[in-house]
């Protein structure tokens, strides 16, 4: 395992991947990392039965994520969807558990809301410096509103 690269040291390795190859894609990073010199190599998983195995349980987690049911028909006969399954990060217990029953229960409701939150402040830290964030977040809660 090599060393922790800095945020700047790992930074200058993407600009060098993507200044060799045109372009920054994941699989030019992980390309770049397979030689056990490279400052990356250390941050990927080499096993491929450690690998393989994470690669299904994300696309568990994928699949899980898509199911998404009606819960409404607005005036125009467009229907609203909602994710089926949802997972607290606070709670006691790991999982996903039905949307319908977390809404339903008041301490997971709001352990809910509070995650909402906590991902709406990412979301803000991620976009807050584009001019037009703003705009755009007072266009989307106003169609939600809809």
């Amino acid at each position: 395992m090599s060393l922790r690269l800095s945020q700047q040291q790992l930074h200058q390795q993407l600009l060098e991947i993507r200044g060799s190859r045109g372009r920054l894609l994941p699989e030019d990073v992980v390309d770049a990392a397979r030689d056990e010199a490279s400052p990356l190599h250390g941050r990927f998983e080499w096993r491929d039965d450690i690998a393989a195995e994470a690669y299904r349980r994300d696309q568990a987690r994928e699949l899980i994520r898509s199911v998404r049911l009606v819960y409404a028909e607005s005036v125009d006969g467009e229907e609203r969807r909602v994710r089926a399954w949802s997972a607290l990060t606070d709670a006691p217990e790991r999982g996903y558990r039905p949307t319908e029953e977390l809404l339903q229960d008041s301490f997971a409701s709001k352990l809910l809301l509070r995650q909402a939150e906590r991902e709406l402040k990412a979301f803000k830290v991620k976009y807050g410096h584009l001019r037009e964030f703003a705009d755009l977040m007072a266009a989307t809660l106003t169609d939600g509103a809809a």
